[in-house]
């Protein structure tokens, strides 16, 4: 982890410290196991609010031929969140059972980049996600609809291969 003069951990990472739960973990081997349950519940947590603010968005369209492909555009968003979530929830995971012997730092180095990568763009997603929750035209609902399916296959593949490190 980067220094400063005074052996401080620098600014960013003591800012992702802070903001995502069980960073620190990734310096301290033994405390692997925590830190990667902590950080997916994290991710999740922030996937599953997602979802419920879409299908708080659903409860405003009636059941009616105006809306009904509204419907099923936001049906297929939360479809796609909750796939993440449930992948991300199942994958391999550092467990007690976890090997430290064959987890080197380059392996831990890995798996923090991926986590940073599922974390920040966790974070992204939520942007379209807003914009969605405030979309009134088909159009816009449908664009954002097709910003978070891109992302969901991407996210997922981010997923598999996270999986195959551990």
């Amino acid at each position: 982890m980067p220094e400063d003069k005074n052996g401080a951990p620098a600014f960013i990472e003591k800012a992702l410290q802070q903001i995502i739960p069980g960073y620190k973990g990734y310096y301290e081997a033994g405390d692997i196991i925590e830190a990667d349950a902590k950080i997916r519940e994290h991710i999740i947590a922030g996937l599953e609010d997602m979802r419920s603010r879409i299908d708080a968005r659903k409860k405003e369209f009636s059941a009616s031929l105006q809306t009904a492909n509204s419907l099923a555009v936001l049906e297929s968003v939360t479809a796609g969140l909750k796939t993440a979530a449930e992948a991300l929830r199942y994958s391999a995971a550092a467990a007690p059972e976890f090997n430290f012997s064959s987890f080197d730092a380059s392996k831990c180095d890995k798996l923090k980049t991926y986590d940073e990568y599922l974390y920040f763009s966790m974070q992204e997603i939520k942007s379209v996600i807003d914009s969605l929750c405030a979309s009134q035209s088909q159009a816009d609902i449908s664009a954002c609809a097709s910003r978070v399916s891109q992302w969901s296959e991407k996210y997922l593949s981010q997923i598999k291969s996270r999986g195959r490190l551990l």
